[in-house]
């Protein structure tokens, strides 16, 4: 009998901390990101408290043991390369940092989803608020796709109506990522390379669809199952 119910015990505890993942999300976004932002934190030392929070991340998809193992590891050289960065010049390990960024959000993005939509059992509330999290990692992801962009391409954005290089922007790609996402678009940062604005509208689109569709079914899912426990 604990043999069979096992597999039950693992998932509740992964649909656990799928609100909790969620709570350190919002957390980086609405305290560290404004320190950062105001010089009263080492945007490098952010980074390293970022991937370590990826890491935990791989807790609340621990019933795919395997993959957790990847997305550790990633989480791990992101670490590494953040430490590194303050010896090393940012230039020369910026490509691979926003690059394994980017890989390690997609990768806990699949595998919080996988925990919400594949896993057996009722829809709750926990599974839910992972589907947010699902939501705010795809903004994360987007703003590495913007860092890679804002590489390779002398002015991709505008700043105030001013041209902007890769350091000019970088520390408020995270916000242009999250504006675009939610579509508020405050104008304060506009993207003016072709490839920039076919990511922007990309995610406008997807920021705009995914609540409407999947979020509001699995609420709705949710609502069923709390009337037919």
């Amino acid at each position: 009998m604990e043999l069979t119910h096992r597999p039950l015990l693992r998932s509740r505890g992964a649909d656990r901390c799928l609100t909790g993942l969620v709570a350190l999300i919002l957390l980086d976004i609405a305290v560290f990101e404004a320190l950062v932002g105001s010089g009263l934190l080492n945007r490098h030392l952010h980074g390293f408290a970022v991937a370590l929070v990826v890491g935990l991340g791989a807790s609340a998809v621990w019933t795919h043991v395997m993959a957790a193992r990847v997305l550790g590891v990633l989480a791990f050289s992101i670490a590494l390369i953040r430490l590194a960065n303050f010896w090393v010049p940012d230039q020369a390990l910026r490509f691979w940092d926003a690059t394994m960024f980017l890989a390690a959000d997609l990768l806990l993005a699949h595998l919080v989803a996988r925990q919400v939509f594949g896993t057996r059992g009722a829809m709750n509330w926990h599974r839910v608020v992972g589907a947010v999290a699902i939501w705010l990692l795809a903004g994360l992801a987007f703003t590495q796709a913007y860092r890679l962009v804002a590489m390779h391409v002398p002015v991709a954005f505008l700043v105030q109506g001013a041209a902007a290089g890769y350091d000019a922007i970088v520390a408020s790609l995270n916000y242009f990522s999250l504006v675009t996402l939610s579509t508020v678009g405050y104008g304060d940062i506009v993207p003016v390379h072709p490839v920039a604005r076919g990511l922007a509208n990309l995610e406008a689109i997807f920021g705009v669809m995914y609540p409407v569709v999947v979020i509001s079914w699995l609420v709705s899912l949710e609502v069923e199952a709390g009337k037919n426990p």
